[in-house]
């Protein structure tokens, strides 16, 4: 489960999408749903959103809108979506912004891999994207949600190692936090 974010908006990242992508993002995010309600943490995937349940629900909605702009769906199918935003609201859960959103660094890494996947639609949208970046995961601090490290998982942990993804020489791979760092001098 990835949630693609190739673009700083929402609505931008679910427009660059090739449709196989899309339609992956709305199963993903119907699975991811539950496991936000559940507050069950434990996968990266989940983590970067905790905290920030409404925000994900901002990145499903622009997912869904876009699948039905492309007539893929139908507007029903996105009642899921609308009952948790809902849900979130009347609890009072804020649509904060997580501190991760911005960072430029796993915008790149999510293009690197869309590239990676499918050169001929990705490479053109995305020029100067660092090749075979590893996907890189915001993992908020649960004592300070404000505060977020980049992760990386297991597979690409190896694929660092025999050199089929890299990090741009801006970062850098802490192996004893599991942690990627940006050079000072960047």
């Amino acid at each position: 489960m990835i949630t693609w974010l190739p673009q700083f908006a929402f609505g931008a990242s679910a427009k660059r999408l090739d449709d196989e992508r899309l339609m992956k993002q709305i199963e993903m995010c119907r699975k991811m749903i539950p496991l936000l309600e559940a507050e069950n943490d434990s996968l990266e995937e989940i983590r970067m959103w905790t905290g920030y349940e409404q925000r994900f629900c901002l990145y499903a909605l622009m997912i869904v809108g876009e699948a039905i702009t492309k007539r893929h769906i139908h507007p029903v199918d996105s009642r899921d979506f609308h009952r948790l935003w809902r849900d979130l609201k009347d609890a009072g859960v804020g649509a904060a912004r997580p501190p991760w959103e911005k960072d430029v660094n796993i915008i790149r890494s999510h293009r690197s891999r869309l590239i990676a996947m499918d050169p001929e639609r990705y490479k053109p949208l995305f020029p100067r994207t660092p090749e075979k970046m590893p996907v890189l995961w915001p993992q908020t601090l649960r004592t300070d949600p404000s505060v977020y490290r980049l992760r990386i998982k297991t597979e690409d942990i190896i694929k660092l190692a025999d050199d089929r993804r890299r990090l741009p020489p801006w970062l850098y791979y802490n192996p004893d936090q599991n942690e990627v760092i940006v050079r000072s001098n960047n």
